[in-house]
């Protein structure tokens, strides 16, 4: 999280730390180091007030059909689902990408 971040960026924060790991994207995003991120996230999180400034930067997400199964000495059942939140100018690639996997929503902006 010290780290100045840029590019493109793939994110799979811990989950007991969200709001830290969505408050710096939020701000890599905004200064325009990251042009493009991909953000792994619990289902809990979209009405969560810290990933709100995130949520409405997005360009589309991806909700998972099921849950997905983390695997590792921490690793724990899951209890809750899963979405990448994407934010960059390939909507149709991300779509392309990530619809295989789940149901994938554009925001609406005027």
């Amino acid at each position: 999280l010290g780290q100045r971040w840029h590019g493109r960026v793939w994110l799979n924060p811990p989950f007991s730390d969200r709001g830290a790991w969505s408050y710096k994207l939020h701000s890599e995003l905004q200064s325009g180091n990251v042009t493009e991120a991909c953000f792994l996230q619990q289902t809990r999180a979209l009405t969560a007030q810290y990933f709100t400034k995130v949520l409405v930067a997005s360009s589309a997400l991806c909700i998972f059909d099921g849950r997905i199964k983390f695997y590792g000495p921490k690793a724990a059942e899951p209890n809750d689902g899963h979405f990448v939140l994407y934010t960059g100018p390939n909507v149709g690639r991300f779509a392309t990408a990530f619809s295989s996997l789940g149901t994938i929503f554009i925001p609406f902006r005027d």
